[in-house]
């Protein structure tokens, strides 16, 4: 099972029970300035982009607080807006470069995640029903990263599971 499994796995079972939802990261856990390869760690493989109204550290925790953040190995997002239940995401394309937008969720119901829209392209949308537990989007390009880790051999970015309307009020 991969660590992203896991992650929709967790919130599927936190949006169930009530409690608040786990929010995703990309880290590159770095202790190796000095060599590069895939089996140290280094620089440069995650991140996360902060939507913040100033870039003190209050603003910086309470935007990370509120999950306003999406994480990232290469790819930057030029829109991330969630309007009422429609999720709008844009990328910050390269020439030459494919992407696919992958939005990911989980039935009421249901014990797994599922594809629920995949297109490529630069930009997608998606209508969150409330038969919907939560709803995040995947953004894959084709551009090798340049130095992986594990199976992640693509540039990519991940936003944070959102949930219907219906189901915030529980939240």
């Amino acid at each position: 099972m991969t660590t992203e499994e896991m992650w929709d796995l967790i919130n599927i079972s936190y949006i169930e029970n009530g409690k608040p939802l786990m929010y995703g990261l990309a880290t590159d856990d770095s202790h190796h300035y000095h060599v590069k390869g895939t089996e140290w760690s280094n620089a440069g493989r995650g991140w996360i982009m902060v939507q913040a109204d100033s870039l003190t550290p209050a603003a910086l925790i309470n935007a990370m607080e509120a999950g306003e953040f999406y994480a990232s190995s290469g790819v930057s997002l030029k829109t991330l807006q969630v309007d009422g239940n429609k999720i709008n995401v844009a990328v910050e394309s390269e020439p030459s470069i494919v992407y696919t937008i992958t939005f990911i969720g989980c039935r009421t119901g249901e014990s797994e995640p599922a594809v629920l829209l995949s297109e490529r392209g630069v930009q997608a949308s998606f209508e969150i029903t409330d038969d919907l537990l939560f709803v995040r989007c995947k953004v894959i390009s084709s551009k090798l990263h340049s130095n992986p880790i594990e199976d992640l051999i693509y540039e990519m970015a991940w936003t944070q599971p959102i949930v219907s309307m219906s189901n915030r009020s529980h939240e």
